[in-house]
């Protein structure tokens, strides 16, 4: 009789989250072991991360129906002039809001990476567009800039 071969279970990709508010120090919140589910987002990470990290991780996420969460607080950082939260996963900037990127993973797959970062943004940085969109629409639903 042959002995059946049971393929070892592959584990699920995890999430990491690292928060950076100064880009000349090192990150101030370093979230890790998220475990990775279809359909995460960046915000369920978040709030999965806020849930699970033994030190203080915090946000603030403002909601607007069809356009999602505007995250404009972090590690009680706030936005102002020109300063502007934005996220990278896996190094790359979005600018899908956090509560619509997917974060990627798997069986078997890399772990992911989110990193918020604080970005002074001006006209010619890579996000000036995305930061002048989301300042409109939070002026539009919330009444602040």
């Amino acid at each position: 009789m042959a002995t059946a071969v049971v393929p070892k279970p592959v584990a699920n990709s995890t999430v990491s989250i690292t928060v950076q508010p100064d880009p000349n120090q090192p990150p101030s919140t370093r979230v890790a072991g998220i475990a990775w589910q279809p359909g995460l987002t960046v915000l369920d990470a978040m709030i999965m991360g806020d849930a699970a990290s033994p030190s203080t991780f915090t946000f603030r996420a403002l909601f607007a129906s069809v356009f999602g969460a505007f995250i404009d607080m972090v590690d009680g950082v706030e936005e102002h002039d020109n300063f502007y939260w934005l996220f990278y996963v896996n190094g790359e900037f979005s600018d899908l809001g956090a509560s619509t990127k997917p974060v990627p993973g798997g069986p078997g797959a890399p772990n992911a990476e989110i990193e918020w970062k604080f970005e002074d943004v001006t006209e010619g940085h890579h996000a000036f567009d995305h930061v002048m969109r989301k300042k409109r629409l939070k002026a539009q639903f919330f009444n602040r800039q």
